[in-house]
């Protein structure tokens, strides 16, 4: 999936997530849903920047839409959420691969044994 320089340009969180998705090495159609779904989950927040209250009264703009801004902060974790299926998080790509699985059993022996010496510390 290409993108034009245009579309990466400026500040938006749109922008910022094309980015991240040209920078990914291993993005490609497979990945087109989930990285549709993140844009427009990016598109939403980006437009409540720009969202205004208009009065009922005279018509007049007034003041940034409260409403949308609480609207975008519920679009939050889905994003985030769409970012990490793509591997595009720090702690997605920190994550243990699958073929480097840990024996749960060895995790709960090094818990105990870092809670030992934790104890003989004090």
């Amino acid at each position: 999936m290409a993108y034009t320089h245009m579309d990466m340009e400026g500040e938006t969180l749109e922008a910022a997530l094309l980015r991240s998705v040209n920078a990914a090495a291993d993005t490609g159609a497979l990945d087109e849903a989930i990285i549709e779904t993140a844009r427009r989950y990016a598109q939403a927040i980006d437009a409540t920047e720009d969202a205004v209250r208009v009065c009922k009264e005279c018509g007049a703009e007034a003041v940034p839409d409260p409403t949308a801004r609480t609207k975008a902060l519920y679009l939050g974790p889905h994003f985030v959420n769409a970012l990490r299926e793509m591997g595009l998080t720090p702690a997605a790509r920190n994550q243990s691969k699958p073929s480097e699985k840990v024996d749960p059993r060895d995790e709960a022996l090094d818990e105990l044994e870092n809670r030992r010496g934790r104890k003989r510390a004090k």
